[in-house]
């Protein structure tokens, strides 16, 4: 397994998700799928973890990143290729609750960032600040000015923006652009 997500919370390691060989072929693993170590005993043990709201399981995918606040994980971005070879990456903001193990697709108010993969997430605070990445070439349109975009190759590239998420203040999560990194 690759690309997968994983997350300390309390005394437990907790993964999902990612890509492996299953039968020769390449799989993606299911976000329902969450494997939890205790790091005390150093023993694994598996859950399946339900979804909150009618609506679509969170998607398969590799190179989504977490973290969390409190008993609550966020989880944002990733990226899966479809059946027919392309490359399609995620901007949706998941949040798995720890105590009842439940999904939920979270709603994004004002502008959100483009779809990304092997982007960086982490908490400062009560907020999630996720940090550049890798873009579809088509989505460089997209991007607000003075964001850099680097080719990687024909298909996608790395930016240098910065998006701050508010996921406590009321309905929906309210996204912003705070800055540009210079790197």
């Amino acid at each position: 397994r690759c690309g997968h997500e994983s997350v300390l919370v309390r005394d437990r390691l907790l993964m999902w998700g990612g890509v492996g060989r299953v039968s020769g072929r390449w799989q993606y693993f299911s976000r329902r799928e969450v494997f939890s170590m205790d790091v005390h005993s150093q023993q694994w043990s598996h859950r399946m973890a339900t979804i909150a709201t009618e609506g679509d399981e969170p998607t398969p995918c590799v190179d989504a990143q977490c973290c969390v606040i409190d008993n609550i994980i966020y989880s944002f971005g990733g990226g899966y290729n479809t059946d027919d070879g392309r490359r399609v990456r995620l901007n949706e903001m998941l949040s798995l609750d720890y105590e009842n193990m439940t999904w939920k697709k979270l709603e994004v108010r004002g502008n959100k960032p483009p779809g990304r993969s092997a982007c960086g997430l982490c908490a400062v605070g009560e907020k999630l600040v996720v940090q550049g990445g890798l873009i579809s070439a088509t989505e460089r349109k997209k991007l607000s000015a003075g964001v850099q975009y680097k080719k990687f190759n024909s298909t996608c590239g790395y930016v240098n923006d910065c998006w701050q998420f508010c996921p406590r203040e009321g309905s929906g999560i309210l996204c912003v652009c705070v800055c540009v990194c210079v790197c």
